[in-house]
């Protein structure tokens, strides 16, 4: 990614240190796609907001969230202007200067995290993302009752794509 400021650029090769759990939705109800990923049934998400307010506070260490809709490229590469500059504080605290760096790194590319090659843009796939604390699980099965009350069920999908 290369992030344009008003002094030239920043490029960013890696961003490795967040525990993320990401669920995967369809913004596009089609049972031949569902069926291209053994799926037989699903849910409409109908606030979207709340739902993932409601997951959140089922994620071990939940810090902070966003959700949006994937953007298709044919490259992975992200060029943008930053949302905002960042300068070098007065003061010789190294240690304080590398985490705001860090944190302000971290604020310009959270678009990198709805990225998709193009070949999936038929996917139409809108991303729930929450960051948490601590090492990340590589499965998470968590039970959200209350966030049934933001979705509907949509039923046995019919496979023949119909």
């Amino acid at each position: 990614m290369q992030i344009a400021v008003t002094n030239g650029n920043v490029s960013v090769a890696a961003i490795n240190d967040a525990a993320l759990y990401i669920l995967c939705a369809c913004t596009v109800e089609s049972p031949a796609l569902a069926a291209r990923f053994g799926a037989d049934d699903g849910f409409r998400i109908l606030e979207p907001l709340r739902f993932a307010d409601y997951v959140s506070r089922h994620i071990p260490g939940f810090r902070a969230g966003v959700q949006g809709l994937c953007t298709y490229r044919d490259s992975r590469l992200l060029r943008k202007r930053a949302s905002y500059v960042i300068t070098p504080p007065t003061e010789t605290d190294e240690e304080r200067w590398s985490r705001a760096f860090d944190q302000w790194i971290g604020q310009q590319s959270i678009d990198t995290l709805f990225l998709k090659p193009l070949e999936y843009a038929d996917q139409a796939e809108y991303r729930f993302i929450w960051h948490a604390e601590g090492k990340v699980q590589e499965f998470l099965e968590i039970e959200v009752p209350e966030a049934r009350e933001v979705c509907e069920r949509l039923g046995a999908l019919d496979r023949t794509g119909r």
